[in-house]
């Protein structure tokens, strides 16, 4: 478990660059999605991460929260070839995943997800994933944890 206190937009964008690292260089044997479970209150920052994340990758398109409309997908070359954007906020039952052909998403390696709220839909997710916390500390200040 790694834990980092950002003070800033820049540090967070130096956070998103070295896990975007430490993913990229993974060599993991398998035949699933990499997911990032994202978790923390209302304006904590998960879809700030998301859109450094994503500019990281390469994407042109504004990254916005996909609050209503649940999953957003953007292109991308490279190890990836779909960062998928969700948030799970609003998914009361898991069978709200099926139409959004989920577990379908999950088996593909070149897939990376990005899931904020990813509690709500923990037992629908792989063991294998990347889980960050946002919390806001009173000063201000994230505290994020990521094992």
């Amino acid at each position: 478990m790694k834990i980092i206190i950002v003070e800033n937009l820049s540090d967070l964008e130096t956070f998103a660059k070295e896990l975007l690292k430490e993913i990229l260089v993974e060599d993991i044997e398998n035949n699933q999605a990499t997911v990032i479970a994202l978790s923390g209150n209302l304006g904590a920052g998960k879809t700030t991460f998301v859109q450094l994340l994503a500019k990281e990758l390469g994407v042109r398109d504004k990254v916005t929260s996909p609050t209503f409309t649940i999953m957003k997908g953007y292109e991308l070359s490279g190890k990836f070839n779909l960062l998928i954007h969700m948030d799970a906020y609003r998914i009361e039952d898991l069978n709200e995943l099926g139409p959004l052909r989920f577990s379908e998403l999950l088996t593909n390696k070149t897939n990376l997800l990005c899931i904020e709220w990813a509690e709500k839909i923990q037992s629908a997710l792989p063991a294998e994933i990347i889980k960050i916390n946002i919390e806001i500390l009173p000063d201000g200040k994230r505290e994020i944890t990521c094992n």
